[in-house]
């Protein structure tokens, strides 16, 4: 994956800079930055600490804009590249989906699918972008309660964009073909990009830190929510619940929560019809602002703030 070169009048290093595209075979350059500069920002393809300019990026096979993250400890610059956020399903397999959370190189997958004795079961992957454009990783299954999770380790997992738009999502030895879930019709669907202050509607991924290994993926279409809920059951096994839900009063979402039961992830034959929904209770969203929400439904009550993994985070519109 590329990026490009950097002019450097740097002193010292603090950390490594490093540039990536997402072009297969293209290079990756390391630079080091000043002592002091824990903050740098990007402007067109100049690079400052402090307000003053420390490099210029050259030769870089971008036709588009480049954007400024750190992930993993290390700044890192790429091409603006599409952005992968959203809601996703297969149309042949109604009854179970998949959030997508893209922010910088990385995409946090979150599948809600059904265990083999038909129970909802949601399966995670941060995946990492390689050099042939697919997005790999290990996908997990999470036991325990929230703040105290287990992983469990169940297979590598890849996702693989489609010049059509569509994302190959293979787990082990199953692989399904997803497209973006409009839920919707005639309000387009939001799009996204890292580096993006977060925009007013709440798209994205949201968890409570002090309830780590549960959280909610949260996406608005047109003044209307599609919220999913993943945590566990009383006995730890991993449970998810999903609400359509629409705006009551300003910044308040509400709708019926629904957990379902349904055929095995891994069918090679999925029948919807064998899904069974049943109704949770009425659910509420409130939404203090762009980062800050509060989830209610019964006597629960939980605080939200936006999950980011590469900062400066992705933002939708």
């Amino acid at each position: 994956m590329f990026i490009g070169k950097f002019a450097a009048a740097a002193l010292a290093a603090a950390f490594a800079f490093v540039g990536v595209a997402p072009t297969a075979g293209a290079a990756t350059f390391s630079q080091p930055l000043p002592n002091g500069c824990t903050a740098p920002t990007l402007s067109g393809t100049t690079l400052s600490c402090n307000g003053s300019p420390v490099f210029s990026i050259v030769d870089y096979p971008c036709a588009s804009q480049l954007v400024l993250g750190l992930q993993d400890g290390v700044y890192i610059v790429s091409c603006a590249t599409p952005n992968h956020t959203g809601l996703y399903w297969m149309p042949t397999e109604s009854g179970q989906g998949y959030t997508l959370t893209h922010q910088a190189n990385s995409i946090f997958l979150l599948a809600y699918v059904y265990a083999p004795d038909h129970t909802p079961q949601w399966l995670s992957m941060l995946a990492k972008l390689d050099d042939t454009g697919s997005y790999v990783g290990d996908v997990l299954m999470n036991t325990g309660q929230p703040g105290n999770p287990f992983p469990h380790y169940v297979s590598a997992g890849s996702l693989t964009p489609n010049a059509d738009g569509t994302i190959q999502l293979q787990v082990g030895g199953t692989i399904k073909t997803l497209r973006r879930f409009d839920f919707a019709d005639g309000t387009p669907l939001p799009t996204c990009q890292f580096g993006a202050a977060p925009a007013a509607i709440a798209t994205g991924l949201w968890w409570n830190p002090s309830e780590s290994g549960t959280g909610f993926g949260i996406h608005d279409q047109g003044g209307r929510l599609f919220l999913t809920w993943y945590s566990y059951d009383t006995s730890g096994n991993p449970r998810w619940g999903s609400a359509f839900m629409t705006s009551s009063a300003t910044n308040l979402y509400t709708g019926q929560i629904y957990s379902t039961t349904g055929p095995t992830f891994s069918d090679a034959a999925f029948d919807p019809s064998a899904v069974v929904a049943t109704s949770i209770g009425t659910a509420s969203l409130t939404i203090a602002d762009s980062t800050h929400a509060t989830f209610s439904v019964g006597m629960t009550s939980i605080p939200l703030t936006r999950f980011t993994f590469a900062t400066p985070g992705t933002g939708c519109q």
